[in-house]
Formats: C-alpha cells, structure tokens, sequence
C-alpha cells in the first residue's frame, strides 16, 4: 500500500511567556513567539504551543509525522522575510 500524506492545520495556538508576564493572555496576537533566555533573565523566555484535530488519524498507521513551520527573523527594521525550516 503507498504511503499517504495529509496535511493538519493548527485548530488554536498560543505563546506563552514566564516572569512578570506568566499571566498575561496574549489571543490577539498574529504571531507566535519563541525565545529562549539565559537563566539570569527567565522573564523573556516564551513558548508557542500548536493544537491540531486528529480525528480519523489511526495512530496505528502513522510511521512518520513532521511539522514545517515559517520562521520570521526580526531585523532592526521590523519583521524579517518568511523563511521555511526545512523539514
């Protein structure tokens, strides 16, 4: 049997941040950020969390999953091009 791809698309998202941000709700935002900060400065760390519907998905017969995101590097100028992580 040939394999078969399918592609999922995030249902919800989030960034979530630590220090004096922690609390902070973030929905508004058209971005995810991710950040990781020396442990002297914890407060700028942030994580993005990606939810997806795998409903009809056999675990049973996934050999291989991966995820392709979209990066855009910041630049002194504002957001930087949209680059693909190579998967």
């Amino acid at each position: 049997m040939a394999p078969v791809a399918k592609k999922f698309l995030p249902t919800d998202d989030a960034t979530v941040k630590a220090g004096s941000a922690s609390g902070t709700n973030f929905g508004a935002a058209k971005t995810l950020q991710v950040r990781l900060s020396p442990s002297s400065d914890q407060g700028s760390t942030a994580a993005a969390l990606l939810k997806f519907n795998l409903a009809g998905v056999n675990p049973a017969k996934v050999r291989v999953s991966s995820l392709c995101p979209y990066l855009a590097m910041p630049s002194i100028f504002g957001a930087g091009p949209q680059q693909h992580i190579r998967c």
